[in-house]
C-alpha cells in the first residue's frame, strides 16, 4: 500500500512539524488536549523526513522483519 506524508514541516517557526490536515481542521473540534500529541507529530514527520514524500509501507513491513531476522545485509560499496 503505497502512502502519502501525513505531516509537513512547520516553516512559520522553523522548527516542528504539523499534521497537513489541521489547515482544514476546526480547532475546538479537533483539539483532543493528548500532551503527546506534539510528540507524536515530531516522532512521525521525522519518521517521514526518512522515508520521503510516498512509500511502501508494505515494503517497509518486508525489510524491517529481514533485518530482524537477520536477512537483510547492507553490502560496502
Amino acid at each position: 500500500m503505497r502512502m502519502k506524508r501525513l505531516t509537513e514541516r512547520n516553516y512559520e517557526t522553523s522548527d516542528g512539524y504539523y499534521i497537513r490536515c489541521s489547515e482544514h481542521c476546526n480547532k475546538d473540534i479537533c483539539d483532543c488536549g493528548c500532551e503527546k500529541f506534539s510528540q507524536i507529530v515530531e516522532r512521525m514527520g521525522t519518521i517521514e523526513d526518512i522515508l520521503g514524500d510516498d512509500y511502501d509501507i508494505e515494503r517497509l513491513r518486508e525489510l524491517v522483519e529481514a533485518d530482524r531476522d537477520g536477512r537483510c545485509v547492507v553490502l560496502p560499496f
